[in-house]
């Protein structure tokens, strides 16, 4: 592959994920409060936690549909369901059928993410590994900070959910299109035979085989574990108990995500070249338990505060975030889609165990209360991740 390919390559794949990422961050801090419209607000949490059991159950034959189908092929199955399912859950008023299309949306959705890694990774070189992941954590991030504002003009004092899946799916057409225009050069993007031998439980032994890798993938889960408070629960706190309307914590959250957008490019290179992924991942984790217990602590209805206590927590989470994902994929290579596909699924069981763990304390504690449990969770991890050897 040429230089000049190999960049269009590139930017074609940090376009697609872009396109996702802000279809999916769009409805991302609102779909506990649209949720909450059909179902009670523990129920909330045990739908979430189905939504990633499922999620785990079904990655088990990913690999094999990539491998038959070629990656290409599976996320343009995938992009069109979710059309469809978000066009489903913006004119739906019935429970049973927002449930179904919630979940398979969200499976669409954490499926895509590994078609995109599968891509990236085949065009990757290890030496620059942290300047690939830490542009397409970017792209990502540049799309979840565009999505606080524009979702809380959507929603505006109505608190209209409805608008922003539409849009929502809308985004996502852009991404179909991008699909369809590029499909000779996504076809290219090819997986051999080496994949048969890469399923979910030969992947699983692989993955248990290596305490590094999984020191990463259990830092994961804790790294997720913090997100599902953050993004389930705490904008409805910020709604209910602080009082701030959708278009003020709008606002809020796009300032909040700054640190994924400012950081993670130079955490990337930092790792490359001078001191490698470790000490900025507890670094990382160390702000998150301190952001989440001033989250405990704190009964303040200022906006600044807020604004600079969730910024504060915000910085350990982008470092934390790329410093995984530098470190796991300097460490596997394309060849290893079962490994991938497991990876992204630590996301959904960071999802599952917060969902589950808020389904069960929510009926004797507040939100707030939940931060403190993340804390421990989130030192527990530091203490396991200083046994890991850094790359440099």
């Amino acid at each position: 592959m040429t230089k000049a390919r190999r960049h269009y390559h590139f930017g074609l794949i940090y376009w697609l994920v872009f396109c996702l990422s802000i279809a999916d961050a769009l409805v991302g801090y609102v779909q506990s409060s649209y949720l909450n419209q059909f179902f009670s607000l523990s129920a909330v949490g045990l739908i979430i936690g189905i939504c990633s059991a499922a999620t785990i159950i079904f990655s088990i034959y990913l690999p094999r549909a990539i491998f038959r189908r070629s990656a290409y092929k599976v996320g343009l199955g995938l992009t069109l369901i979710n059309i469809i399912c978000a066009l489903i859950l913006t004119f739906s008023r019935n429970p049973g059928l927002v449930f179904i299309f919630f979940l398979i949306r969200y499976l669409g959705f954490v499926f895509l993410l590994v078609v995109l890694d599968v891509f990236l990774e085949k065009i990757s070189a290890d030496k620059i590994t942290g300047s690939i992941r830490s542009i397409y954590l970017t792209a990502i991030n540049i799309a979840w900070l565009a999505s606080p504002w524009l979702m809380g003009y959507l929603v505006g004092t109505s608190n209209n959910y409805s608008r922003v899946y539409l849009l929502g799916a809308l985004l996502t057409t852009v991404l179909l299109i991008t699909l369809r225009l590029n499909k000779r050069r996504l076809q290219a993007v090819k997986t051999d035979a080496t994949l048969k031998t890469s399923g979910f439980f030969s992947s699983l032994w692989q993955l248990f085989s290596n305490r590094h890798l999984l020191a990463t993938f259990n830092s994961v889960i804790a790294l997720n574990i913090f997100y599902t408070m953050a993004v389930l629960y705490l904008p409805i706190y910020l709604n209910r108990e602080v009082g701030f309307s959708w278009p003020t914590i709008g606002l809020v959250f796009t300032f909040m995500l700054l640190p994924f957008v400012l950081l993670q490019i130079p955490a990337g290179i930092i790792a490359d070249k001078y001191i490698g992924e470790k000490e900025m991942l507890i670094a990382g984790n160390l702000i998150m338990a301190g952001g989440s217990v001033l989250i405990w602590l704190t009964s303040s209805h200022n906006l600044i505060f807020w604004a600079g206590l969730l910024f504060f927590s915000r910085i350990g989470a982008a470092l934390a975030e790329s410093m995984q994902e530098i470190y796991f994929y300097k460490k596997i290579s394309v060849r290893d889609v079962g490994l991938i596909n497991l990876f992204r699924q630590a996301r959904s069981i960071g999802w599952l165990l917060g969902a589950l763990l808020a389904f069960a304390c929510l009926n004797f504690m507040t939100i707030p209360a939940l931060f403190l449990i993340v804390a421990v969770i989130l030192i527990l991890d530091t203490i396991q991740l200083s046994f890991i050897k850094d790359t440099k």
